[in-house]
């Protein structure tokens, strides 16, 4: 047989069910919620959006498996009208990837979010303070008025 031919194979279509999908994309919010550094993402505004992401990470994680189990040359292959293998699994990890972003899940939206946060609490803490030194200045403008 030619080394160009492509040979068939034998699961033609990855196993993206809900059956499948759903279970891993739990393992993957438990263990996202379980890390100390993701305390935020237990709020219930983020539960939709942890979710999409889960969702997404589980077929990534089933498509790579698919596409583990093919030459390159299957995996590239694209009939006509239909995505390839590897085309699919990069549709999927781009979506993954994004959802990740937006709920600080990589490096680089992580120290993103962080310093958003510092400083938020930084603006927090003088806007506290500002409003301590209003009070102490009137408080302190009274008792002279008083006397």
């Amino acid at each position: 047989m030619p080394s160009d031919e492509i040979e068939p194979v034998e699961n033609s279509t990855p196993d993206l069910t809900v059956e499948r999908v759903e279970p891993i994309a739990q393992a993957y919010i438990a263990e996202v919620r379980s890390d100390p550094g993701t305390q935020y993402l237990q709020s219930p505004r983020f539960a939709s959006a942890l979710w999409h992401w889960a969702q997404a990470q589980a077929k990534v994680q089933l498509l790579t498996e698919w596409v583990d189990s093919m030459s390159i040359a299957q995996a590239a292959d694209s009939a006509r009208g239909q995505t390839s293998a590897l085309e699919l699994l990069r549709k999927w990890m781009s979506t993954s990837q994004t959802w990740a972003a937006r709920l600080g899940l990589d490096p680089l939206s992580a120290a993103k979010l962080g310093k958003d946060v510092a400083q938020g609490r930084q603006a927090d803490a003088a806007t506290m303070l500002s409003r301590l030194r209003a009070e102490h200045e009137a408080a302190t403008r009274d008792s002279e008025d008083e006397s």
